[in-house]
């Protein structure tokens, strides 16, 4: 017995909605069964297979088309009818259906919410993030269910959707929010007026280095060149990281390098000398370098530190007269 999978499930169900009749959805489970010529006995080896495998994947199959649009809940969630979009793919049905046929009726891709979102905001403008958010409802032409849909699977409402696009060009300094309004920054900007072929997360992804690479870099420098002041620091490293990519927006690196100095110091990897002089590297800053040359992984820093003073309260013992 060849139990259907949801893709083939699909088209046979909303062929069953044709009627425009509200239908209960557990009367849909044995409509369906029915299509596929399953037998009782088939139907009870599927519930002993999967904990009522059938019936989940028809709850899924059908949750997933209501997020979609095809299909809306009626009496409080218990019945289920067709949509005019719905109907639409009746009408008009594609010469194969597939994945990529039902794709269409999903949520945007993050990868396709990211140029629309930079572009909406290229006008230098401060916008609403409600505006926002209607402008790009209204761009990819959702539903209202859509909207309000949680898929099962990502559990990706709308609202969150289309703020991970905006929290992954925030990341990258590409644009701000601040009470509740959304800009396009300088390096944003530079970006619309020179313009990829692709805008998604793969490109954004080359305007951030590695997690520790900045710390690394700050302390190979102070290293090599001795005692450095703050702006030196920082614009050694924003010539050394980007002179080959929108060197104009300096912005974003002038604040993680900051932030990442001020890390060094707290953990005591740098040391400020003074107004002039700024900064120089400690003990505890070259015995990073040996320990971890190329980059220094999330907790590095905190381990350092715990070894740095487990041999602090070791060096009394160790001198100490047998």
């Amino acid at each position: 017995m060849a139990i259907p999978t949801r893709q083939e499930m699909r088209m046979p169900l909303l062929q069953h909605f044709a009627d425009g009749k509200e239908h209960y959805w557990q009367t849909l489970k044995e409509a369906l069964a029915n299509h596929f010529a399953l037998t009782p006995t088939d139907k009870q080896l599927l519930d002993k297979l999967g904990n009522n495998l059938f019936g989940s994947k028809l709850f899924k199959v059908l949750h997933s088309m209501w997020a979609e649009g095809l299909v809306e809940l009626t009496r409080e969630g218990e019945y289920y009818r067709i949509t005019e979009r719905g109907q639409s793919v009746l009408r008009q049905p594609p010469e194969t259906i597939n994945s990529a046929f039902w794709n269409q009726f999903k949520l945007p891709r993050v990868d396709a919410i990211i140029p629309v979102l930079l572009q909406y905001l290229g006008d230098r403008e401060a916008h609403h993030y409600l505006r926002v958010r209607d402008a790009l409802t209204n761009h990819f032409s959702l539903t209202r269910a859509q909207q309000r849909a949680v898929y099962i699977h990502s559990g990706l409402a709308w609202n969150r959707h289309w703020g991970d696009a905006g929290r992954n060009l925030r990341r990258v300094d590409f644009i701000t929010l601040s009470s509740g309004y959304f800009q396009i920054t300088d390096l944003g900007f530079e970006v619309l007026q020179d313009p990829p072929e692709v805008i998604d997360t793969a490109f954004l992804t080359t305007f951030q280095l590695p997690d520790g690479e900045l710390e690394r870099c700050l302390l190979q420098h102070l290293a090599d060149e001795g005692p450095k002041s703050r702006e030196h620091l920082i614009d050694s490293l924003v010539l050394r990281l980007r002179t080959d990519i929108y060197p104009s927006g300096q912005n974003l690196w002038i604040r993680n390098c900051s932030r990442a100095l001020s890390q060094l110091e707290r953990a005591g990897l740098i040391a400020s000398i003074d107004k002039d002089s700024g900064f120089q590297i400690t003990s505890l800053g070259y015995a990073a370098l040996i320990l971890e040359p190329e980059k220094f992984p999330f907790g590095f820093i905190h381990r350092l530190q715990e070894a740095a003073s487990l041999l602090q309260e070791l060096e009394p013992i160790s001198h100490s007269p047998k």
